[in-house]
């Protein structure tokens, strides 16, 4: 009797397990890709602000409403389970996979962006169940007893702060600013690029002093060419610095002799410092096979002209790479819009420049020229919601600390 008085519950009668839980999210994410599809891939939310606010205030109001509505009920009681929580974090983990496994860039991959595969941080069906999980935690927060015990504090720390975050991510992505900005040594920039390529000007210009590049020393590497393509033999390399040593395959190499900034001349390279200048090796290599021993130059490719290498036989040589940055920097000057000096510094890679709301960072430069680059290119971000995930951060941290204190 009481068997049957169960079956007759159905599906959604019976408490929530993890299958409960994917129907909700996958028929959220089958809605979303739906909307993808029949907009081509085109239909983007960008909420900016004061809309996104509007937007967040009445998600907010939407929870608290649900929370007294529904707060007796068993659907509220299994929609705030581990269990369908798991799921969404589980469906948001596998979307997030995809947005790092696939390029995010609609041109690369223009049938898979009619899915949203190729913007997924934007597309429908991750603003979904963003959205739900937002709603969820909201819920999740508002049913817990409320006691000041060191357990319920560190509860509240930890889903309040991550609740933050997620509402800085859903609905605070709009109003992140991020252009690129190309420097010219002597030039003030006051415009910026965007993802677009299209140009907006910035309430502040930068201008470029001085760009200064230091390099590892070049690899010197065995290649062996065929069908047209050139491929490293074996894992060793060798840095060309004078008096190293090493062995590639079956071939010893000595550096002999190394110049950082050379032109070919009269036979050999003369070291010059110069735009037009290579990097420039002298090479001992013996073949140990046969004891042969070859003396020649090498080089790296640059604006002086094609790499050079030492041919060995019809399929190996032995060349040099060109090398890696080791760091580079941009002296600027910033002044503001009434053309005031506000800043001179020297911005590196990796140790933003803060300007009021806006981060500025060192990315790129003009790689053709390597060290002799007159060009820089840095970013400029202004992301006003960061605040806001630097709290939850610090919250969760805080609930994380007390949980281990105390089980401790």
């Amino acid at each position: 009797m009481n068997q049957a008085g169960h079956n007759n519950t159905g599906f959604w009668g019976r408490p929530w397990s993890y299958a409960h839980g994917a129907v909700i999210n996958l028929s959220l994410v089958f809605l979303g890709l739906i909307i993808e599809v029949l907009f081509a891939g085109k239909l983007l939310l960008r909420l900016v602000y004061p809309l996104n606010v509007y937007v967040l205030v009445g998600f907010v109001a939407i929870t608290i409403l649900l929370h007294f509505s529904l707060r007796q009920t068993e659907f509220l009681s299994n929609f705030c389970g581990v269990k369908h929580s798991l799921c969404i974090v589980a469906l948001i983990g596998c979307l997030s996979l995809v947005g790092g496994i696939l390029p995010q860039d609609d041109h690369v991959f223009p049938h898979l962006a009619l899915f949203g595969l190729t913007h997924i941080f934007s597309s429908w069906p991750f603003l979904f169940i963003v959205c739900l999980l937002f709603i969820q935690l909201g819920l999740v927060i508002l049913r817990h007893p409320r006691e000041l015990s060191k357990k319920s504090i560190a509860f509240y720390c930890n889903h309040l702060g991550l609740w933050i975050v997620v509402a800085a991510m859903c609905f605070g992505a709009g109003d992140i600013q991020r252009f690129r900005i190309e420097l010219e040594e002597g030039k003030y920039s006051w415009v910026g690029l965007d993802n677009n390529d299209q140009a907006y000007e910035l309430p502040f210009a930068i201008k470029l002093d001085d760009f200064s590049l230091t390099e590892y020393a070049p690899e010197i590497v065995l290649v062996k060419q065929s069908e047209n393509k050139q491929k490293i033999v074996g894992k060793n390399t060798i840095l060309a610095n004078k008096g190293a040593t090493g062995k590639l395959d079956n071939f010893l190499v000595d550096v002999l002799e190394y110049y950082p900034s050379a032109v070919f001349f009269g036979g050999k390279y003369v070291e010059i410092a110069s735009p037009m200048a290579v990097h420039a090796a002298l090479l001992k290599i013996t073949d140990l096979s046969t004891a042969i021993v070859t003396e020649e130059w090498v080089s790296t490719s640059g604006m002086g002209g094609i790499a050079k290498a030492l041919e060995l036989s019809s399929e190996l040589k032995i060349g040099m790479l060109r090398p890696k940055p080791k760091e580079f920097l941009s002296k600027i000057e910033i002044i503001t819009k009434d053309k005031e000096k506000f800043a001179s510094l020297e911005l590196r890679v990796n140790q933003p420049y803060r300007l009021k709301d806006w981060n500025i960072y060192q990315t790129s430069y003009d790689e053709e020229k390597g060290k002799w680059s007159t060009i820089s290119v840095v970013e400029a971000i202004k992301d006003p919601w960061l605040p806001l995930v630097y709290l939850g951060m610090i919250l969760m941290l805080i609930g994380a600390t007390m949980i281990g204190l105390i089980r401790a």
